[in-house]
């Protein structure tokens, strides 16, 4: 999946943040996060890489990603960061949890109608394997 988006495939793409973005649940987590309007100073010392799908579908249109791997990161990203910064079982992290779950069967379809699925799993389970590895450091 080190392949570089292809323009011919970008309109799917797009159409995939549009199904992403048409859950209404998905509301908080279209733009950056307002850490400063919310109060949250630890925000950026917690968060490293701030994720966002407005900043995700930005960088896709100005072809800022590599590849399929760095786009479905960056999107993977939106959801642990919600989980990492949250309590767990809070409202805002079982919402992170429901739109992880929107946003994989958005992204496996596209991948399976650009025909991406053989060579982007083996990607996928390296970058979840990465984040995997973050989480441990992050808890020590």
């Amino acid at each position: 999946m080190d392949s570089q988006i292809s323009k011919e495939h970008m309109s799917r793409l797009k159409q995939m943040f549009s199904e992403i973005e048409e859950d209404p649940r998905s509301y908080e987590f279209r733009d950056p996060v307002p850490w400063k309007d919310l109060g949250l100073n630890d925000y950026p010392e917690i968060i490293k890489k701030p994720m966002d799908l407005s900043t995700c579908r930005k960088k896709l249109v100005k072809s800022k990603y590599k590849n399929y791997a760095e786009l479905f990161a960056d999107m993977q990203l939106i959801w642990d960061n919600c989980k990492s910064y949250n309590i767990a079982g809070s409202d805002i992290y079982k919402l992170a949890e429901d739109m992880e779950k929107v946003c994989r069967k958005a992204i496996n379809t596209a991948k399976e109608e650009l025909n991406l699925t053989k060579s982007t799993n083996a990607a996928v389970a390296e970058t979840e394997e990465v984040s995997f590895e973050d989480k441990v450091s992050f808890t020590e």
